[in-house]
């Protein structure tokens, strides 16, 4: 059974991750490094600063509650019209759906000090598919 939930504003979100034609979602990945310095011999220790792309589809169901949800916060703006593509804020992060990104084999990671975040995501429409782009 499938749990649809609704946030303090009324707007419906799954959870769930979202299934293209009853297939996995395909999510394509690009890290990019930065940097990589503080190195320490003693302990093998050092640090690597880098950006994260993910880029997945979603279709039916899931692309239409995104699109209600946009429309309901008043975030629809260029949804109809040739760009077709809404960029969301942090705040709305928690009504779509975005790929876990683990980093195994770390003593720690953490996320940088600045006082703006780097994160986004962006949904372009492209006739009944939603391309979800999510970047760190």
């Amino acid at each position: 059974m499938e749990t649809i939930l609704k946030n303090s504003l009324g707007i419906q979100y799954n959870r769930k991750i979202p299934q293209l034609r009853n297939k996995t979602v395909l999510v394509k990945t690009q890290l990019f490094v930065e940097d990589v310095n503080s190195f320490n011999a003693l302990d093998m220790d050092f640090r690597l600063d880098f950006f994260l792309w993910h880029q997945w589809n979603v279709t039916g169901k899931f692309c239409l509650t995104y699109e209600n949800n946009l429309k309901t916060l008043g975030m629809a703006e260029n949804w109809n019209n040739s760009s077709g593509k809404e960029t969301i804020t942090q705040d709305h992060f928690g009504l779509f759906w975005i790929p876990d990104t683990y980093i195994t084999n770390a003593k720690s990671v953490e996320t940088p000090s600045k006082v703006t975040s780097t994160e986004a995501l962006t949904i372009t429409k492209m006739v009944d598919t939603c391309v979800m782009e999510y970047t760190a």
